[in-house]
């Protein structure tokens, strides 16, 4: 029989993912649920996501413009791509499965909270408050690997967190093993993400003590981890070490992106972009012709302008 506190708790994590449900379906609606990628909206991210899930749909591959590429992180175009091949090329697609997937990670945070806190109270309080938080829903309008990634970290937390109470070392590791496989994919969806094994375990590392004993469980669980992202990553440097000579774990945009912020146009208070960020292809000249570069050295390249 239900306990009155599980009736509660199912109540909460309803209430929760319906309103957040029907928020993120309401802005699709708002921004055009059937729309292409917004170009004025999110810059060529999103349209270039969207195509290069529409290239894996058609089977003709990771391409742009009929290139081979590793320019964006393959996480998001791939999961979307596998939705395009069931349902058909539809923009609307992308919609539905952001809003649910966005619902899913307010659910997600209410667990989280109440595994660290044991407070249904503040747990559905910290839901309702991303349900509601205006990023979240802009996010889920549009062609973004956000809200993905931000579903996978939720996941990745809740995971080591049970972990951490587990019944016997043996549970523990494969606990770990589960979410190194998730920050894997996490990882080639954001590639921010390859920090997050430091930050975790360094947390833990800080929670845990530095008894042998904790620092031998800390040492195994974050192998175990690093293992499972190894296992998920491994394959997508494998492809770009044959197609592009260089095994890139994540994606090639880390130059465009560095130098884009670190120029004389964002370091100049009178040019309406200080502090901010650029696309590169307003500051290319006489010192770097694209169309001179292989992807791969483009980006070494624009490591070294942005340094310079």
């Amino acid at each position: 029989m239900m306990q009155p506190s599980d009736k509660k708790t199912l109540t909460a994590v309803f209430f929760i993912f319906s309103l957040a449900l029907a928020l993120r379906l309401l802005t699709g609606v708002y921004l055009g649920f059937n729309a292409p990628p917004d170009f004025d909206a999110c810059g060529a991210d999103a349209v270039e996501y969207e195509a290069l899930a529409h290239s894996l749909q058609k089977g003709e591959g990771y391409s742009l413009d009929d290139h081979p590429t590793a320019f964006r992180a393959p996480g998001y175009p791939l999961f979307l791509s596998l939705f395009y091949t069931l349902f058909g090329h539809h923009f609307w697609i992308n919609k539905v499965l952001l809003s649910v997937i966005g619902a899913l990670s307010c659910v997600g945070l209410f667990f989280l909270v109440r595994l660290l806190l044991a407070n249904d109270r503040i747990a559905t309080i910290v839901g309702l408050i991303m349900a509601v938080f205006p990023l979240q829903l802009y996010y889920t309008g549009h062609f973004t690997s956000e809200p993905l990634a931000i579903f996978l970290n939720i996941l990745i937390t809740i995971v080591m967190v049970k972990s951490l109470s587990a019944p016997d070392p043996k549970t523990a590791l494969k606990l770990c093993f589960l979410a190194g496989l998730l920050c894997g994919y996490s990882t080639l969806t954001r590639s921010a993400n390859l920090i997050y094994p430091v930050v975790l375990f360094g947390l833990l590392f800080a929670m845990q003590g530095r008894s042998r004993e904790c620092l031998q469980g800390l040492i195994k669980g974050a192998a175990i981890f690093i293992l499972g992202m190894v296992l998920i990553m491994a394959p997508w440097a494998i492809r770009n070490k044959i197609v592009l000579g260089k095994p890139v774990l994540v994606a090639t945009n880390g130059g465009s992106t560095f130098w884009g912020a670190n120029n004389a146009i964002v370091a100049d208070p009178r040019s309406g972009h200080w502090g901010g960020w650029i696309s590169t292809n307003r500051l290319v000249g006489e010192s770097l012709v694209k169309s001179e570069f292989s992807e791969v050295a483009l980006e070494k390249r624009e490591w070294q302008e942005g340094v310079t």
